[in-house]
């Protein structure tokens, strides 16, 4: 048995419901209840069922008392944010023993790439997508598809489920593109041909050009900045999830591709939860 679930919900209702129906199944099992939580996330504190030690996730030690290897304990970790790989703490998260329940309401570690969806599922088992560790999995062969969201999914239902039809709904973003200026299209073109020559990565180019539109005066009239950032799609579930809903962008072709990365990470986040809810049913 693998001992561990991971639920995807908004619900503290069914938060609270999955974290009892735990205990109720291991009655009389665990000595020790911790909850970890990122400092983002606020614990449902007297909402528990039972009398929860609370951790945040940045202030855990490198060899952490609370986490040895105990069988006993219950450890739900809620809404992990991984900024760094490696990342000592998730370490400790992932050597200790007991029963682990990871909740959260974002596949892929509020993160844009499908990579990060392995980290909830390492907690318990790193293979249980198939691969012993993260850039294994990183750097797997194109041809196998490892990224594919349904594939990941099915590898999953075992352990996972959701009460969400959806990550992002689609239906309430907007669109707004904002026409730069011929002298903004020149500066552009120079600036654009300029990278081509000098930057070292074509992400360093991607982000020279982005940085260039986004300080125009076109866009800066237009208030982009209070929309969804394409220039930084680590932040979009933030921002998405604190109410933004427009996507503003401008005519140039870097706006163009970022729009694209945008809806591609959209739909895989999206279709990973879909699938896993089809997977059981609901």
């Amino acid at each position: 048995m693998i001992a561990g679930r991971v639920v995807y919900t908004r619900s503290l209702d069914t938060e609270i419901r999955v974290i009892q129906d735990v205990i109720d199944q291991y009655a009389g099992a665990f000595a020790r209840y911790l909850y970890v939580h990122d400092v983002s996330v606020e614990p449902p504190l007297m909402w528990l069922p039972e009398d929860f030690e609370f951790v945040a996730y940045q202030e855990l030690l490198d060899a952490d008392k609370r986490f040895d290897r105990f069988e006993d304990n219950l450890i739900v970790v809620r809404g992990l944010r991984i900024t760094k790989i490696p990342d000592k703490r998730l370490g400790v998260l992932q050597r200790s023993n007991g029963f682990k329940l990871y909740m959260d309401s974002h596949p892929f570690c509020s993160k844009a790439d499908v990579w990060y969806s392995y980290f909830a599922f390492s907690l318990f088992d790193k293979n249980l997508l198939g691969y012993p560790h993260s850039y294994a999995f990183r750097d797997a062969p194109e041809e196998t598809d490892p990224y594919n969201v349904e594939k990941l999914a099915a590898k999953v239902a075992e352990v996972a489920e959701t009460d969400m039809p959806f990550v992002f709904d689609v239906s309430v973003i907007r669109e707004r593109q904002v026409a730069l200026t011929p002298m903004e299209v020149a500066g552009y073109q120079a600036l654009r041909e300029e990278l081509f020559e000098t930057a070292n990565t074509p992400l360093a180019v991607v982000n020279g050009l982005k940085r260039y539109v986004d300080a125009t005066d076109s866009m800066q009239a237009a208030n982009s900045k209070m929309g969804l950032n394409l220039s930084n799609l680590a932040r979009v579930w933030d921002q998405y999830n604190a109410g933004t809903r427009e996507i503003v962008y401008s005519t140039a072709k870097v706006d163009a591709y970022l729009r694209e990365q945008f809806w591609t990470y959209v739909q895989n986040a999206n279709n990973f939860i879909r699938a896993i809810g089809e997977l059981h049913g609901s």
